[in-house]
């Protein structure tokens, strides 16, 4: 899966940087200017960067179902450079961390936990990777359904697996009460109690406990 192998990149980073999972803009480009960038830590740590980040199913096609066009100056009103997004917030993410994370569609479902810390996942294209092709996975955004109405994950312990999200059968259709997005994520850590992923703050390693931090 090439999903894997941005997750297995962002985790050698890690590895090689204090223990820390690499800023949640810094990873694919740089913005150097307004309207200039450069490459991101991810040309660092893996070759034919604009095939991996690519579903091959998709091919970074949009909405209106035309193929990308890789290397674009600026990501805002262009096509997309990537399949797979930055689950925002786990920037900063220590290794060590004992974090547990879990999801729940409704605020009255019981958290179904993951077997370890999300970092990527293969985002829907219609809510919003090709209106807002910013590299991060947040708040409303989904997962793609267009693997047997899944897509793919990978997590901070390297395995990479299909998840199929709940959601009403129609990606491009948003029933936000039964739809998997990603404010469905919550958090715990130690003998904290479960926390919404996006409530915590959105400073660099803000995961790893300073959830007090606004």
């Amino acid at each position: 899966m090439n999903v894997r192998s941005i997750g297995l990149a962002a985790i050698q980073y890690a590895q090689d940087n204090d223990e820390q999972l690499w800023k949640d803009d810094e990873w694919y480009r740089f913005f150097i200017t307004r309207f200039r960038t450069q490459p991101g830590h991810l040309w660092d740590y893996v070759q034919n960067v604009d095939e991996v980040a690519e579903c091959p199913v998709n091919l970074r096609r949009g909405i209106d179902g035309n193929e990308s066009t890789a290397g674009r100056v600026t990501f805002f009103g262009k096509r997309l450079d990537f399949d797979y997004s930055y689950v925002t917030r786990m920037h900063g993410l220590r290794l060590s961390t004992n974090l547990m994370v879990g999801y729940r569609v409704r605020p009255t479902d019981e958290v179904t936990m993951f077997s370890s810390a999300p970092i990527y996942v293969e985002e829907s294209v219609f809510f919003f990777n090709d209106t807002i092709p910013d590299g991060q996975w947040g708040n409303q955004d989904q997962i793609t359904m267009r693997h047997s109405d899944g897509g793919n994950i990978v997590f901070l312990d390297g395995h990479a697996e299909l998840f199929k999200a709940p959601n009403d059968g129609d990606e491009r259709r948003r029933t936000q009460d039964v739809d998997f997005e990603a404010n469905s994520l919550y958090i715990k850590l130690g003998v904290r109690d479960w926390r919404q992923l996006f409530s915590i703050s959105a400073a660099y390693g803000a995961i790893n406990g300073k959830w007090n931090d606004r």
